[in-house]
């Protein structure tokens, strides 16, 4: 209930046409404004656009482009915001908007005035500015028609609850379970038994968490599955937790084989420092067997020439008895 007494819901849309952006060029983050709008570089598609967005105000940022290039490059006119596209916009609104007219302000409108412009394109909500797009003063402007168009706002209801913007209870999942086929920085093939649409955007959290794009897969897909997305919101630490794990799959196979021949090989060492002690330790054994049999040898030597010695001293003595 507090956040009812405390809550100022943003009312007035906008939709703002503007290739330059000027909105998001060193500004505050959007959400500082009093109004909500949504900004696009180009009109694709005029009648779903406003549709969506049913806007009270629009914003037209207009460019001065010749004939000659708009001829050269026709494929692309819908990129150009010159007149023709601002008739083209204004003839879609007084179809779908035909029973709350939104107020038009065109910026970068040169050396027409408002009321040429009204005339000209036969639409009375229309204020034309001669200077580029401003935001200080689009801002400024929005602030005051909110006022002229106050009564035809929509009014929240006595028991609406707006829940702060930073509450946990302003996020809402819905849950779903998918099958993971391949992953890589870029894209993910997976299946699932939910019937998504291209353009669902889904968070996961494996192998890391991260937000991506259901669309159209490739013309030649790595492998076959019921959907592919693209990777379209991701960390840098989360981006290298991914990398790391797709390394780790591509090169299992090459890991567990290196960990096989690491393992032969600590097996042949083993091997070989064994034969290796085996054969220090039989040398050992020789040696001393070799050292023994020569302390023998020696001994046995010294007892013989001792004897012998005794015998010569014997034969001596004898002879000089004698």
């Amino acid at each position: 209930k507090e956040n009812v007494m405390n809550s100022a819901p943003k009312l007035l849309k906008s939709y703002i046409i503007d290739k330059v952006g000027v909105f998001y060029a060193d500004k505050p983050i959007t959400d500082t404004y009093s109004f909500v709008f949504r900004t696009q570089p180009f009109i694709l598609n005029a009648k779903k656009e406003l549709v969506n967005t049913k806007p009270q105000l629009i914003i037209f940022n207009m460019e001065n482009v010749d004939e000659e290039e708009l001829k050269e490059n026709s494929e692309i006119s819908f990129y150009y915001n010159e007149g023709r596209m601002l008739q083209h916009l204004i003839k879609n609104v007084q179809e779908v908007l035909k029973d709350d007219p939104p107020i038009i302000i065109v910026f970068n409108a040169g050396e027409y005035d408002t009321a040429h412009m009204q005339k000209v394109f036969q639409y009375n909500n229309l204020l034309a500015i001669k200077d580029p797009i401003n935001v200080e003063l689009s801002i400024k402007m929005s602030e005051m028609l909110k006022t002229k168009i106050e009564p035809k706002l929509p009014k929240p209801n006595k028991d609406d609850v707006y829940i702060d913007k930073s509450s946990d209870y302003s996020y809402c999942e819905i849950e779903s379970d998918i099958t993971l086929l391949a992953c890589s920085e870029n894209d993910v093939y997976f299946n699932s038994d939910q019937d998504l649409k291209h353009g669902t955007i889904m968070r996961i959290n494996l192998p890391v968490p991260m937000y991506i794009t259901v669309c159209k897969a490739p013309e030649a897909p790595k492998l076959e599955s019921k959907y592919y997305a693209v990777v379209n919101g991701i960390g840098e630490e989360e981006r290298k937790e991914l990398r790391r794990y797709v390394n780790s799959i591509f090169f299992r196979d090459l890991d567990l084989e290196k960990a096989k021949d690491a393992e032969d090989v600590e097996a042949l060492k083993e091997k070989y420092l064994k034969q290796k002690e085996e054969e220090a330790n039989a040398a050992k054994i020789e040696e001393e067997k070799r050292k023994k049999e020569e302390a023998e040898a020696k001994a046995e030597q010294e007892k013989i020439t001792n004897q012998a010695e005794q015998l010569v001293n014997q034969l001596d003595s004898a002879e000089k008895k004698s």
